[in-house]
């Protein structure tokens, strides 16, 4: 059954309501060893290690916490990994997410902690890594895990799976308004062009999420991009996977 239009700001609104990640045993004693950083709007900072600064974005319904091993990887390295909870992630602030929320926060924590060795972002957080590149944040490397080019296309596959096929356009236009933002400007085939930051992408070419496609076409469109496929790294797994740590890893600290 297709919903009606007239409750499509409704429903737009909901898709952008994000199921908040409980923090485990692990995530509470990794968060216990860092240094808490202050953000004028109320975000949950942290940070680990000292060197040059590694900005790490997690993705959809994650949490800073969940980046454990890439920030003990970082740390071990001589590098200072930040993470923080996006707006209505984890413990911070927020009814409403979006990828533009994301990337607004990464490039204000960027200007204020860069320029950056490095930024790190998983899923949507990817794709947030890279419209905070595009609008002026400086890093000298970056790394997108598993992140979609296309969030029209993300929207495009979550309404059809919510019955949404009559409606898509008007769908659509209400995700814009909310997010305030046009979907074709947040295209990465149209950011990626302007970046000249060395780039390597991780995707499992049969991730379930985000398909191995969207990895291929950012590397089409990023300058200096390198895909590299990790088979059975899955869409989440992949976090935590020990060699796509190293990869990640050995590429901000310059060794790859």
């Amino acid at each position: 059954m297709t919903a009606p239009s007239t409750n499509l700001p409704e429903l737009a609104a909901r898709f952008f309501q994000p199921r908040r990640a409980p923090l485990d045993e692990t995530g509470a004693a990794l968060l216990q060893r860092a240094e808490r950083l202050e953000d004028d709007h109320g975000l949950e900072v942290f940070a680990w290690g000292q060197g040059e600064t590694v900005l790490l974005v997690h993705g959809w319904e994650s949490r800073a916490a969940h980046m454990a091993a890439l920030i003990d990887a970082l740390a071990g390295r001589g590098l200072r990994a930040v993470a923080f909870d996006g707006p209505a992630h984890g413990d911070s602030p927020g009814i409403h997410a979006s990828a533009v929320l994301q990337a607004e926060s990464a490039l204000r924590l960027a200007r204020r902690l860069g320029p950056l060795r490095g930024i790190i972002g998983h899923s949507m957080g990817g794709a947030a890594a890279a419209i905070a590149l595009a609008h002026g944040a400086q890093a000298q490397r970056a790394v997108l895990l598993a992140a979609p080019a296309s969030l029209r296309r993300v929207l495009e596959r979550a309404a059809g799976g919510a019955g949404l096929h009559d409606h898509l356009e008007a769908f659509l236009h209400a995700a814009e308004e909310l997010v305030g933002a046009r979907l074709e400007d947040l295209e990465i085939s149209r950011l990626a062009p302007r970046l000249a930051v060395p780039a390597l992408l991780l995707h499992d070419p049969a991730d379930r999420e985000v398909p191995f496609a969207e990895g291929q076409e950012i590397a089409a469109h990023w300058p200096g991009a390198r895909l590299e496929a990790v088979p059975e790294a899955g869409h989440r797994r992949i976090l935590r996977r020990p060699d796509t740590v190293a990869r990640a890893v050995n590429f901000v600290a310059g060794s790859a």
